[in-house]
C-alpha cells in the first residue's frame, strides 16, 4: 500500500532527505530502489518508508538474528523481522510528532493511518507467532496514542505526565470559587428544558473551553508547567458538563 505525502516547498529538503534514505535502505537490502513518484508538490512513498523511517523503538538486538544497529525501528533493518515494542514509548515520538500541545488534528491522523497501514494485524496473518503480538501490542499502542494526542484534554494531562506532574484523581487543592462556579453551571444545566435555551447554554460552554485551551497552550509554550496543570485542571471540569450537555441535548432532540 503506498503512503502519500503531501509537502510543501519548506519542507523539500527534508522530504527529498527521506526518500534518499528509503531507497538507499531498501538498496542495502537488494530487493532493488524503492518505488516513488515524485510531483511537484506531493511526494509518493512506499510501505518502504515506514519500514525504515518511522518511530524508533528500543535498540536491542533482533530478537530474531541477533543483529542490532544505531536505529533499531520497529522492523530490523538486517533480517526485517517485526521487533518488540517498547510499552514506555513515548506518545509523540511513535507518531513522529513534535512534543508539543499545539499539534495539527489532521497531521496526528495522517501518522496514524501511515503506522497502521504497516503495523495493524492484518499485515502479519501469515507470519510467526512472535510478530503476531508484536503487530497486536504495537497497533494497540498505536491506538492509545492516537486517542490520546487527537484529543486536547487528554494531550495535555499526557504532557503533564511527561514533565511528572500529573494531576491526581484525590487532588482536592483546588479553588474554591471555581468549585461553586461549576456547581451553579450544573444546577443551571438540570433546569433547563427547552432546547433552544439548551444550545444557547452549550456554546457559551463551548466558548469557555475554547479560552481555556488557548491558555493552556500558551502556558505549556512558556514552559509554565504549574499554571498550566491548574488549567487543565479548570478544562476538565467543564469537558465533563459538556459531555452532561450533549448527553441532554439528545434527549431534548429525541423529544422535539
Amino acid at each position: 500500500m503506498s503512503l502519500t505525502f503531501r509537502l510543501f516547498s519548506r519542507n523539500y529538503r527534508s522530504a527529498l532527505l527521506r526518500i534518499i534514505s528509503c531507497q538507499n535502505s531498501y538498496l542495502r537490502k537488494g530487493s532493488g530502489p524503492c518505488r516513488l513518484q515524485i510531483h511537484q508538490s506531493q511526494f509518493t512513498f512506499c510501505e518502504n518508508y515506514c519500514r525504515t523511517y518511522a518511530s524508533k523503538v528500543n535498540a536491542s538486538p533482533c530478537w530474531k538474528c541477533g543483529k542490532s544497529g544505531r536505529e533499531a525501528r520497529f522492523f530490523c533493518k538486517d533480517c526485517n523481522a517485526l521487533q518488540k515494542p517498547n510499552k514506555n514509548y513515548n506518545y509523540f515520538h511513535l507518531l513522529d510528532l513534535s512534543e508539543t500541545f499545539d499539534v495539527d488534528s489532521s497531521e496526528v491522523s495522517k501518522k496514524f493511518r501511515q503506522l497502521q497501514a504497516v503495523l495493524h494485524p492484518d499485515k502479519f496473518s501469515n507470519a510467526s507467532d512472535d510478530e503476531k503480538e508484536f503487530s497486536a501490542e504495537l497497533s494497540s499502542l498505536v491506538n492509545k496514542a492516537f486517542r490520546t494526542l487527537s484529543n486536547p484534554l487528554e494531550r495535555g494531562l499526557y504532557l503533564l505526565q511527561l514533565h511528572n506532574t500529573p494531576i491526581l484523581e484525590e487532588n482536592t487543592s483546588f479553588n474554591k470559587e471555581f468549585l461553586f462556579e461549576i456547581m451553579e453551571l450544573n444546577e443551571e444545566l438540570e433546569s433547563i428544558s427547552n432546547l433552544n435555551e439548551l444550545k444557547t447554554f452549550h456554546s457559551k460552554n463551548r466558548e469557555v473551553l475554547k479560552s481555556i485551551q488557548k491558555k493552556v497552550s500558551e502556558l505549556f509554550t512558556g514552559q509554565d508547567i504549574p499554571k498550566a496543570r491548574t488549567a487543565l485542571m479548570e478544562m476538565k471540569y467543564y469537558v465533563t458538563l459538556e459531555e452532561k450537555i450533549k448527553e441532554k441535548l439528545l434527549q431534548l432532540e429525541a423529544t422535539n
